[in-house]
């Protein structure tokens, strides 16, 4: 039964929360011990039963206590950019303001605040129930199905910019308004800042099988191992509306795949050692996009024309192999060579616009 204790975040650069109006910066502080103090006891309990040598059934039950990283407490808000989409203005008529459809500035920091405006720990609880089953020699196979419910999740990237800029009046905390870009001219910045949503609830079953045999070429060894999701949803607050990322790009710029898997065929022989790996994830539903947002039509002379809506494209499947050798040289001297996506797969199209980094076309944190 583990106790944790966490104090307050020293931080020798503390900043205001607000921009100097005559200079535009954020003016530096006196040293400060920002965020709050955690502590909280966690506990498992486990069992195993073995009802035949070939067969082993396993479940446990626990809480879990995540306190906010220092990242998420001390630092600066710093300007990040601009935004991945063009917006309708969040306030109309005000100096930030800029006509038509537009783009606006980001701005990323941590929450430094303390008491009840401050970062709260994460809280859980989770079950798992599973089994083992080795029928024949060389052959294991398991399965788990498991449940965590979260409380208070920390959201580090903070509120996704499409949903803080179609729902200005709820987050207008998080706008600065006006806002001196770095290259002269003003407009609205939108703060992305950790905070804690309400409740998480991810289920899912994790599964995995080997199977090892000696043939004359060596040892030949095959390993799959996945994840099927049936359940990720999650809230911004309290009492707030479930969303859910699964098999789609979610209100929070992040996926959950419904299934991933990787299979690893290996022979050994000797010293050298080969391997041949494939990584695997399921297609999901593109982010979606309302009128006078992001997608236009275009002339035929090539200029933009009117904006449109375009409900999610689907994101096929994506499948990449590896292939590694390995040579042992002496006990503790080996030589590797591999290559990577051997079959030279593009990443497959995205049209997401936030999320993702400066990339084009394609989701990088999702395929390389």
């Amino acid at each position: 039964i583990p106790y944790a204790h966490y104090g307050k975040t020293h931080s020798n650069w503390v900043f205001s929360t607000e921009p100097n109006p005559v200079t535009g910066l954020y003016d530096q502080l006196p040293d400060a011990d920002l965020g709050n103090t955690f502590s909280r006891t966690t506990y498992k309990i486990s069992a195993r039963w073995l009802p035949f040598k070939e067969l082993l059934v396993r479940g446990s039950w626990g809480t879990g206590f995540r306190a906010p990283a220092m990242t998420d407490i001390a630092g600066a808000l710093v300007f990040a950019g601009s935004t991945r989409g063009s917006y309708a203005c969040p306030f109309p008529g005000t100096a930030g303001g800029r006509p038509g459809s537009a783009q606006y500035d980001l701005l990323a920091g941590p929450n430094g605040a303390s008491g009840v405006d401050g970062l709260k720990p994460e809280t859980s609880k989770q079950w798992t129930a599973g089994a083992r089953w080795d029928p024949i020699k060389g052959l294991s196979i398991g399965a788990d199905l498991w449940n965590v419910e979260i409380k208070n999740q920390v959201l580090s990237q903070g509120i996704a910019e499409q949903v803080g800029f179609q729902n200005p009046q709820q987050y207008a905390n998080l706008f600065v308004n006006p806002y001196p870009d770095p290259a002269g001219f003003t407009t609205i910045a939108f703060a992305q800042v950790p905070f804690n949503g309400g409740t998480a609830k991810y289920q899912g079953i994790d599964y995995d099988a080997t199977y090892t045999i000696p043939t004359s070429w060596g040892v030949f060894s095959a390993n799959l191992t996945g994840t099927h999701m049936i359940k990720a949803k999650y809230t911004f607050g309290p009492g707030e509306p479930f969303n859910s990322d699964l098999g789609k790009f979610g209100p929070d710029q992040q996926v959950v795949f419904k299934n991933t898997a990787q299979l690893i065929l290996s022979l050994t022989t000797g010293p050298w050692m080969n391997s041949l790996t494939g990584h695997y994830k399921s297609g999901y539903e593109d982010a979606s996009y309302g009128a006078n947002e992001t997608i236009f039509l275009a002339n035929p002379d090539g200029t933009l024309g009117e904006s449109v809506a375009l409900s999610g494209v689907r994101v096929p499947s994506y499948t990449t192999w590896d292939w590694q050798t390995v040579y042992n040289f002496t006990k503790d001297i080996r030589g590797t060579l591999g290559i990577l996506n051997m079959f030279d797969r593009d990443p497959p199209r995205s049209l997401q616009t936030g999320g993702g980094g400066n990339q084009v076309g394609y989701d990088g944190r999702y395929a390389n």
